[in-house]
Order: structure tokens, then sequence, then C-alpha cells
């Protein structure tokens, strides 16, 4: 690599004795507890802040949820709702850019995220109080931490798949989850 690369190494973590347990890269934090084997990896809380920040919500109260499902009528309805003034549009586009670096480590918000991104090209007051939506929700979260158990051998395994098929009335697509258990 430093051949063709200029780079520079801030640590190791790892079960060896020379090993650390914790390392910083891109502001992210990983963890390694040498005792369980457990790694954990932890977002950069800084973007959640950000959002709730710039979007106004530190008085806000929280949300369990980043998108809540609508009704067929209120979704059609949000056809018709105003579309965003210049400054307003910027703020969305910068908001939404963040949250989708965001949502890379962060997957319980991917989804709303995903709705958010559709409508950069032309966003509607309905798609700030959607993205107000997911500030709500990082106000009340703003640190998710991923834990990676060692694996075990396992004899059996169960998937399970679920699919809203054409859930959105507006684009007719589908979304879908899988989950896989041992």
């Amino acid at each position: 690599l430093s051949s063709r690369y200029v780079y520079k190494v801030v640590g190791s973590i790892g079960p060896e004795s020379h090993d650390g347990t914790e390392l910083c890269v891109l502001n992210c934090t990983i963890r390694f507890d040498k005792l369980s084997g457990v790694l954990e990896y932890e977002a950069d809380q800084r973007h959640a802040k950000l959002i709730v920040r710039e979007l106004g919500l530190e008085g806000a109260k929280a949300v369990r949820t980043p998108r809540d499902k609508k009704p067929a009528k209120d979704i059609l309805a949000e056809s018709s709702s105003p579309k965003l003034q210049s400054l307003d549009h910027t703020l969305y586009r910068s908001l939404v850019r963040r949250a989708s670096y965001l949502s890379q480590d962060r997957g319980d918000i991917c989804e709303s995220v995903k709705t958010l991104v559709r409508q950069m090209k032309e966003p509607r007051q309905c798609d700030m109080h959607a993205l107000k939506r997911l500030g709500r929700l990082l106000k009340g979260r703003p640190q998710v931490v991923l834990r990676f158990s060692p694996q075990i051998f396992c004899n059996n395994l169960d998937v399970y798949s679920d699919s809203d098929n054409t859930g959105s009335l507006v684009t007719r697509s589908s979304t879908s989850g899988t989950i896989a258990i041992h």
C-alpha cells in the first residue's frame, strides 16, 4: 500500500495482548472486549446532533419510530403540498445528505432516509415534516451501538422475510426486509 498511498496506522484492536481495546476511525468508535470477544461499533453522534440542532428540535419531544404509516388519502393529499422555498430547499438537501451518511452506520433510519432522498429534486412541506420526524427520533436516540458477538456454529438457520408489495402509493415501489436467526 505504501508504494501507492500515503496512510497512517492509528492503532489496532483485537484479542492479542499487544492489541488495544478501543479505536476511533472517522469519528466512529470501535471497541473490542477481550474477555467476551464482543466487537462494538458506534456511529458518529455528531451527525445526529447536528440534524436535531439545524431543524431547531432541541426542545422537541422525541418519537420512537422514524416514520409513521399514513392512510392512502393522506399520502395522495401530500402530492398537492406546497414546494419548499429556496432556503428551506437547501436546508432539506443538506440535512438529508447528512442523514444519508449517518444511515450507513444506523440501520434503524435507512428506510426513512431512503424515502427522504427520493424527494431531493423538489421537496415539499410534507417532506420537511418527514425530515423533522426523523430529527425527533435522532433527538431521542442520538447514539446507537452495534454489537457483534463471536459466531457460534449452528445446525439450523431460520430466515424470515416480509415485503410490502407496492407499499408506496406514489411510486408503486416495494419495500422488503429479511432477518436470519440461528
